[in-house]
């Protein structure tokens, strides 16, 4: 079974850009998943509820798909996630990573770790 890390920004994608990013990954794999995120992204998540903006309800809207879609949240003591991300894969070697983070996504390319993005304000794409 993959396991897939869903990042911070990923997250926000179904509230900023009417995307459903999980039916989106069913149709990208044909083997089993499993979607998972750190307790520092969700901290990171509660942090942007407290915005009254756009970014403030999008978090809202990923804590309860989190909630309600039943993903995995991997207890931390890392309080950044990216360093989290990254420390993860490097120890795991065989994960995905969901983000639209553009340092994280070169740093991760580097470390060959396969990377989902949205590419446009439709899809969602390998890179």
């Amino acid at each position: 079974m993959k396991t897939v890390i869903l990042d911070t920004n990923f997250l926000l994608i179904p509230h900023q850009y009417k995307i459903d990013i999980l039916a989106k990954l069913e149709h990208l794999f044909e083997e089993s998943y499993e979607l998972v995120v750190s307790s520092a992204i969700i901290g990171e998540l509660n942090g942007l509820i407290k915005s009254r903006r756009k970014d403030g309800i999008a978090a809202r809207v990923a804590l309860i798909g989190i909630k309600k879609k039943n993903i995995r949240i991997i207890e931390t003591n890392e309080t950044n996630t990216d360093k989290w991300i990254i420390d993860y894969c490097t120890a795991h070697p065989d994960i995905i990573v969901c983000t639209n983070d553009i340092e994280l996504k070169r740093i991760l390319k580097k470390m060959r770790t396969r990377i989902i993005t949205m590419r446009t304000r439709t899809s969602i794409f390998w890179v």
